[in-house]
């Protein structure tokens, strides 16, 4: 809880330093970024993970100077066996990487620093999906050697960056994020249902990233 109460407090921080200031002339346009980056996994005592690599394509429109509204898609993925599977979800997955998928709703509020220069804090809410491999029960020799589920968990994600602007057109961005999926005590149960075949998540995993993309401007006022 602590966690995301510093969270809010710093996105209310950077919501009102983007309203007070004074944007360069971005209202009614649109910015589609690819983007890339590297994403590590951190546990409750702090240890980092295995470290993933993370994808995604963003589509946002301004509906200020300083404010946008906007749509991200993203895939996470982490190397076969990873210690996230392990500690978090108690399967095991040595075979194939392990990919997140999701879509997220996000609202990014900017101001600038210099003349082709801004600072952005960025709010986002999405949907993951997550596979995953579930290990042959002990004795169940009928049952499969693997058994491929997948999850869907709500996402919370807060990230801070620097834009420069290399013409009207285009932007270079890099950005921190921190993301929180939401876990904890999600209870996932197999046919026949008992003990055997069913599983609850004891931790929410949070993530930190840093990723850079490349923006395209359209339109505008």
């Amino acid at each position: 809880m602590r966690t995301l109460a510093t969270v809010f407090r710093t996105v209310a921080i950077v919501v009102i330093l983007a309203a007070a200031a004074h944007g360069r002339e971005m209202s009614g346009k649109i910015g589609i970024t690819p983007q890339w980056g590297l994403i590590i996994p951190i546990d409750d005592d702090g240890n980092h993970r295995d470290i993933g690599f993370k994808h995604g394509l963003e589509l946002e429109y301004f509906i200020t100077n300083n404010v946008s509204l906007g749509l991200l898609l993203f895939r996470d993925v982490f190397p076969a066996g990873a210690d996230l599977l392990r500690t978090h979800f108690g399967f095991r997955n040595d075979d194939d990487n392990w990919p997140i998928y999701g879509l997220a709703a996000q609202a990014k509020f900017s101001c600038v620093a210099t003349s082709y220069t801004d600072v952005f804090g960025r709010l986002g809410f999405a949907l993951a999906r997550a596979e995953f491999y579930i290990d042959r029960p002990w004795g169940l020799e009928w049952w499969p050697e693997t058994v491929k589920e997948t999850e869907t968990f709500p996402e919370l994600e807060v990230g801070f960056g620097i834009s420069r602007h290399l013409s009207p057109r285009f932007a270079f961005y890099t950005e921190i994020e921190y993301s929180l999926l939401f876990t904890k005590g999600v209870r996932v149960e197999k046919e026949p249902i008992d003990d055997w075949y069913s599983y609850t998540y004891a931790y929410n995993i949070q993530m930190a990233a840093i990723k850079m993309g490349l923006t395209f401007y359209l339109g505008g006022r």
